[in-house]
């Protein structure tokens, strides 16, 4: 941990966005995250994955900051142990527990939700998905990590973000 913290010291403060992947296999212990991570990055991008692997063990509630999360339907009902409420509602409850600017929900084929969050009001986006019968999302959602980080880092439009983010879901379905 003390080289890796030391690295990224050294590194991050040169770097304009830090996408951050936690595919819920320890790398990121508390000494990385609140050492190095959170006091370098300028604009920190985290996707936090559940799997069978870590199933419940791998929240994204572990998190409490990040300029962005990205996570799916699955993950934060999970998250916030509720399998019942609307997007809308999920996403208020996320933000309550971890502060973020941007919030944003895949939907598997019915698309993505994103959130921006304003001290006064919220604004957010939901589009739906183009692909009706989607044989594989494997995937999906790294794509549109990558895609929604660098064009919420320059503050790009909602609705523009969704679209992308969805044209790249459909690139890894077909």
């Amino acid at each position: 941990s003390k080289e890796i913290i030391k690295n990224i010291n050294k590194k991050f403060q040169s770097y304009d966005l830090v996408l951050m992947a936690d595919f819920g296999h320890g790398f990121f212990n508390n000494d990385i995250l609140t050492k190095a991570i959170f006091r370098n990055s300028k604009f920190l991008c985290l996707n936090v994955q559940t799997n069978a692997d870590n199933r419940g063990f791998n929240l994204v509630t572990k998190y409490k900051k990040a300029d962005y999360v990205l996570t799916d339907t699955a993950e934060i009902r999970l998250a916030l142990s509720d399998r019942f409420n609307e997007i809308n509602k999920l996403s208020k409850d996320l933000r309550n527990k971890i502060k973020c600017k941007y919030l944003g929900i895949t939907l598997g084929k019915d698309g993505s939700y994103f959130v921006k969050f304003n001290k006064k009001k919220e604004s957010f986006y939901q589009l739906n998905g183009f692909e009706v019968n989607p044989i594989d999302t494997m995937g999906a959602g790294d794509a549109a990590f990558g895609i929604s980080s660098l064009l919420l880092k320059i503050n790009t439009n909602l609705k523009i973000v969704c679209f992308f983010s969805l044209r790249r879901n459909i690139s890894i379905i077909h």
